[in-house]
């Protein structure tokens, strides 16, 4: 049993890694910068709600959700 051969990652799964790693690291920042965490920290609200409370577009706070969602936020 020798050492196993490393093996190449694909090229096109490592470009889309690095893609979702900078939208991610967006929606992070911007849920950051809107101050999410402390408009949540006394429990779930509805994204109009919250689109609300922050001044922003419903839909676009839904989507922006939506990505934390994914990213495992």
């Amino acid at each position: 049993m020798g050492n196993p051969i490393p093996v190449a990652p694909d090229p096109g799964v490592l470009l889309r890694q690095m893609a979702m790693a900078m939208r991610s690291s967006r929606a992070l920042y911007a849920a950051a910068e809107l101050k999410l965490a402390d408009y949540l920290a006394g429990g779930a609200l509805a994204s109009a709600e919250l689109a609300k409370l922050t001044s922003t577009h419903p839909n676009a706070l839904h989507r922006l959700l939506r990505a934390l969602a994914a990213a495992g936020v």
